[in-house]
C-alpha cells in the first residue's frame, strides 16, 4: 500500500457508494494521496502542522486553497465518523476568503480566429460545446452519441447533477462532423486532457484564454440576449444555486453606457 493508506481506499468506496461523481471521488483522492507524499505518513496520521506545511508548499490561488482544505476536511469528517479517528486536525486550519470575480469570456474575435484554426471537426467541436453550449470540460469529456436527441442535449454535470440543454445549430453541425456513431463517448478523453488540448489550441492560435472562458463567454451571451435572466443562465449552466451565476450580473456592457450617459451634472 503506498503512502495514503487504507483509509484513502476505503473512503474513495464510501464516496462511491453515496453516488458521488468519479471526478469529485479523484480529485479527493488525489488530494489526499499528495499530502501524504509530502508528510511522508498515512492521512490519518497527518498533523495540523503537516497540512499547513503541505498547503504552504504550493503555489495555488485563495480557491484552490480553500477546495484542498475542504477536500482534506471531508476525509477526517468519514474518519470520525467510522471511529477511525477522533479529530480533525483541518479544523484550526483558516480558510481563506475567497471573493467572486468578475467574467472573464474569451473575446468574440479571438473565438473566431480559433475556430477557424481549428485542425480538426474534433477540436472544432469542443470549441463550441464549450462557447455555444456553456459545456465544462468535465461534461464535454463525458457525453456521449446518444446524449443528443431531438435538438436537446443531456449533459451529465458537476455533483452528478443531469440537465438537458438546447443545442445551438452550429454545435449539432460540429458533432455530427466529428462522430455520426449514437454509441460510445464522444471524445474519449478525460476532463484534464479536454482542458489541455483546447488550452494549447487557443495559445496556438496566440489567444492567451482558458477552455474555461469559453463558457464564460457562453453565460454572459446568454445573460444579454435573454433580457438578464438570471435564472435562465443558472439552468443553462448547471449551476446548484443562484449566488454562482450572479457573477454575471455584475455589469452589463449593453446597459453600462446607457446607464452612465444617463446621469445627470
Amino acid at each position: 500500500m503506498s503512502v495514503g493508506g487504507i483509509e484513502v481506499v476505503k473512503w474513495a468506496r464510501s464516496m462511491r457508494r453515496r453516488n458521488l461523481s468519479p471526478l469529485t471521488i479523484e480529485k479527493r483522492a488525489s488530494v489526499a494521496r499528495r499530502l501524504s507524499n509530502h508528510a511522508g505518513v498515512d492521512l490519518i496520521d497527518a498533523s495540523t502542522d503537516a497540512i499547513e506545511s503541505w498547503l504552504d508548499s504550493r503555489t495555488t490561488s485563495a480557491r484552490t486553497r480553500y477546495t484542498d482544505i475542504s477536500h482534506v476536511s471531508a476525509f477526517f469528517v468519514w474518519a470520525i465518523r467510522d471511529g477511525i479517528v477522533d479529530h480533525d486536525p483541518t479544523v484550526r486550519i483558516d480558510r481563506p476568503k475567497v471573493r467572486n470575480g468578475l467574467p472573464r469570456p474569451i473575446d468574440s474575435e479571438d473565438l473566431r480566429r480559433a475556430l477557424f484554426m481549428a485542425p480538426d471537426a474534433q477540436m472544432r467541436a469542443m470549441l463550441l460545446l464549450a462557447s455555444l453550449g456553456g459545456l465544462r470540460c468535465a461534461e464535454i469529456a463525458g457525453l456521449c452519441g446518444a446524449d443528443f436527441h431531438d435538438g436537446m442535449m443531456l449533459v451529465h454535470g458537476k455533483g452528478g447533477r443531469d440537465r438537458i440543454v438546447p443545442v445551438h445549430p452550429r454545435v449539432a453541425d460540429a458533432v455530427r462532423s466529428h462522430c455520426s456513431s449514437p454509441h460510445g463517448s464522444l471524445f474519449d478523453l478525460s476532463p484534464t486532457k479536454v482542458s489541455h488540448v483546447i488550452r494549447r489550441h487557443l495559445h496556438d492560435c496566440g489567444v492567451i484564454a482558458s477552455a474555461h472562458q469559453l463558457r464564460h463567454y457562453f453565460a454572459t451571451a446568454v445573460y444579454e440576449t435573454s433580457g438578464h435572466d438570471l435564472r435562465m443562465v443558472q439552468e443553462l449552466l448547471g449551476h446548484s444555486s443562484p449566488t454562482t451565476t450572479a457573477i454575471y450580473t455584475g455589469w452589463s456592457r449593453t446597459m453600462a453606457g446607457p446607464a452612465v450617459d444617463a446621469l445627470g451634472a
